[in-house]
C-alpha cells in the first residue's frame, strides 16, 4: 500500500480556517493525522464530536485528504472528485476514465460559479492509473488467465457487477443510463430492466454475433498477446470489456449511452 502524504490542513479545500482550527485544537496538525483519526465512520463521528464540527465536514475532508494521496492530485482536483462522487483513492482506482471525464464536464459546467479547472482526459486517465496502487488487495492477487474460458467467467462476474453496482444504483458513472432508459418509466419496472440487461450477458459473454434489428445482444471477441476483449452490444447499449490475461483483472469496462 502506498505511503499517506503529510501535509497541512490548508491543502484540504473543503476546510475553512476555523474547522481547520478546531482540529488543531484536539492535535489534528495535517492530512495524515486527519487520515488516522478517521479511519472508520464510528471513528470520523468521534473525531467530529470532539472538534465540534458536524460529521459532513469532517468526512468530506477526510474524502479529500485521502485523494491528495494520489500522485499528480492537487487541492482543486481532489475538490473536483469529491463533488462528483469519487470519495477516495480507492474508488479512483476503479473509476472508468472515459465516465468519469463525463461527470467532471457536466459537474463543472452546472457549476460556472465555482470556475473550477476540468483536467484533461489524458489527465484523468493518468491519475486513474497513478490511484491503481491504493485499490490493490492485500493477500494473494488474482491468477492469471490463460483461455476464453477463463476470462469469460471473469467478464461475466464484472458485468453483472456494474449492472447492479453502477447501472441500477446511484453510482456516478450511471447517470447517463438512469436518465436515458430509467427516467421514463416506474420504478416498478427497473427490476425487469435489470433482469433483461443480465439476461443479455451470456449472448455478450459468448461472442454471440450480433443480430439484426431489435435490441441486439453479441460481441466480437479479440485476443491479444495481453488481453482478451469483448466489443458489441448489451441489450442495444455499446459495451466493451478487457480482461487481462497477467492478472485477470477487468482493465475497461464501460457500457455506452449514445
Amino acid at each position: 500500500m502506498p505511503s499517506i502524504r503529510s501535509l497541512p490542513l490548508s491543502s484540504v479545500k473543503s476546510l475553512s480556517t476555523t474547522d481547520a482550527a478546531a482540529l488543531k485544537r484536539i492535535g489534528i496538525d495535517n492530512t495524515k493525522e486527519l487520515l488516522e483519526a478517521a479511519s472508520s465512520t464510528s471513528a470520523e463521528r468521534a473525531l467530529a464530536k470532539k472538534a465540534g464540527l458536524p460529521t459532513s465536514v469532517v468526512r468530506e475532508a477526510v474524502n479529500r485528504a485521502d485523494l491528495l494521496n494520489v500522485k499528480g492530485v492537487g487541492k482543486s482536483t481532489a475538490d473536483l472528485f469529491e463533488n462528483v462522487g469519487v470519495n477516495s483513492a480507492k474508488e479512483l482506482a476503479q473509476r472508468n476514465p472515459v465516465a468519469l471525464a463525463r461527470s467532471l464536464e457536466a459537474f463543472v459546467k452546472s457549476h460556472p460559479d465555482q470556475a473550477q479547472w476540468l483536467p484533461s482526459a489524458a489527465t484523468i486517465t493518468t491519475l486513474v492509473e497513478n490511484a491503481k496502487p491504493f485499490a490493490t488487495p492485500p493477500g494473494p492477487q488474482p491468477a492469471p488467465v490463460k483461455s476464453w474460458g477463463e476470462a469469460q467467467g471473469r467478464a461475466v462476474s464484472a458485468l453483472f457487477k456494474h449492472i447492479d453496482e453502477v447501472l441500477f444504483s446511484n453510482h456516478p458513472d450511471g447517470a447517463a443510463f438512469r436518465e436515458a432508459v430509467l427516467a421514463h418509466r416506474p420504478q416498478s419496472e427497473w427490476p425487469q430492466v435489470r433482469d433483461q440487461l443480465r439476461a443479455a450477458v451470456a449472448n455478450f459473454a459468448n461472442g454471440v454475433p450480433l443480430p439484426s434489428g431489435g435490441a441486439p445482444s453479441g460481441a466480437t471477441r479479440t485476443e491479444t498477446p495481453t488481453h482478451y476483449t469483448w466489443e458489441g452490444a448489451l441489450l442495444g447499449l455499446y459495451t466493451e470489456l478487457q480482461v487481462s490475461k497477467a492478472t485477470g483483472s477487468i482493465d475497461k469496462l464501460f457500457i455506452e449511452i449514445d
